[in-house]
């Protein structure tokens, strides 16, 4: 079992889960209420291999000040814990981390997910 694995069993286990195992991507989807899901995806081939935590969810209230919002939240003066994705399509908003693989322990992930939840607010 590799560090990926090892924390998503750990986590697992917290939720009252046997286990969560990786698709072909290497990647965990996780539905969340409110047609809004959560992906946590292993990125092993990048110079420094990644985990990408997202949130996606439908857009609520498709105006311009969401989408201002929304593309300001990776700004360089609004500091995060690890870097900031943002995306938007027709139907979903995507607010993604990605965490360095070296950091991605239960506790790491678990801020990720209160984080990406406040960032969801703000923009809504």
């Amino acid at each position: 079992m590799n560090w990926f694995e090892s924390t998503l069993s750990e986590f697992a286990k917290n939720i009252g889960l046997n286990e969560l195992v990786p698709d072909e991507e290497a990647s965990v989807h996780l539905s969340i209420g409110n047609d809004a899901r959560i992906i946590i995806q292993n990125l092993a081939h990048p110079p420094i291999p990644e985990v990408l935590v997202a949130r996606i969810e439908p857009i609520r209230f498709s105006s311009s000040t969401t989408y201002r919002k929304l593309l300001q939240l990776p700004h360089y003066r609004y500091p995060k814990s690890w870097q900031l994705q943002t995306a938007v399509s027709d139907r979903n908003v995507q607010i993604g981390f990605r965490i360095p693989l070296r950091s991605f322990v239960l506790q790491v992930l678990e801020q990720s997910f209160d984080q990406l939840e406040e960032l969801h607010q703000k923009i809504n």
